[in-house]
């Protein structure tokens, strides 16, 4: 290598570091010096983020939705062999909901009760004996644990629910008073959900949840034929949109 560029290499490695000495450090240098610098806690990546407060949180609020039942009820007429039904009907739910929860950090935990009106009302005639068999599912209840994630900024909270569910529902076969009669249904519910909080008074919900109920099991006699006939493991899905209030 020829000596001019030696000696050009040799004045730059000087002049350099004088050349540079006026200008600011970054961020995360301005605290140390350039050989070994102190971050910046507050813009480093690194930096350990201080845990969020616990907020207790009462709450109540109005649901609107829509539904869908799984009906496959199995009748028997006299002596004829049992036929099956399957029916999937839609309806629409109206509910109301209230509950409580805090949150650990960013882990939600809470409880909720819930109820609603669901306009379920349908009708099916089996293909042999053409029995006709109407059902109608006007109540909803359930309480539920719900454990979720609440996000820094407090403002969205991502659950999931858990609980125990009960329905009214109603039969009627072939039309019949005599015939007519009322179940209550226990069973169990799951669901998941997103809340946006507008404010620390109103939240905004969109969920879906989905209940199973328990067998369903009724005889009776209309001028003078013997029916039986059986709901198994009634299900209702359902997607709701909810306006909450915090207190």
């Amino acid at each position: 290598m020829s000596k001019p560029i030696l000696r050009s290499l040799f004045l730059s490695i000087l002049i350099a570091p004088v050349a540079f000495a006026d200008e600011p450090l970054s961020a995360f240098n301005q605290q140390g010096d350039i050989d070994h610098p102190k971050p910046n806690t507050e813009e480093s990546y690194f930096a350990t983020r201080a845990p969020m407060g616990s907020e207790w949180r009462g709450y109540a609020g109005l649901s609107v939705g829509m539904g869908m039942g799984s009906l496959k009820p199995k009748i028997t007429k006299g002596t004829n062999a049992s036929e099956n039904i399957s029916n999937s009907p839609m309806s629409y739910i109206v509910g109301a909901y209230g509950g409580c929860g805090t949150n650990f950090d960013h882990f939600y935990i809470g409880a909720e009760l819930s109820g609603g009106y669901n306009s379920l009302n349908t009708k099916k005639t089996t293909t042999t004996t053409s029995t006709e068999i109407a059902i109608t599912q006007p109540i909803m209840t359930g309480f539920d644990i719900m454990p979720g994630y609440l996000t820094q900024q407090k403002d969205l909270l991502f659950y999931t629910r858990l609980g125990v569910g009960s329905s009214l529902f109603k039969f009627k076969i072939n039309n019949s008073s005599t015939s007519s009669d009322r179940k209550i249904s226990f069973g169990w519910r799951a669901g998941l959900g997103m809340e946006y909080f507008m404010s620390d008074t109103f939240g905004l919900r969109v969920e879906y949840v989905w209940n199973s109920y328990s067998d369903i099991k009724k005889n009776c006699t209309i001028d003078g034929t013997s029916y039986s006939y059986e709901l198994s493991k009634p299900r209702t899905q359902q997607v709701n949109f909810g306006l909450t209030i915090n207190f």
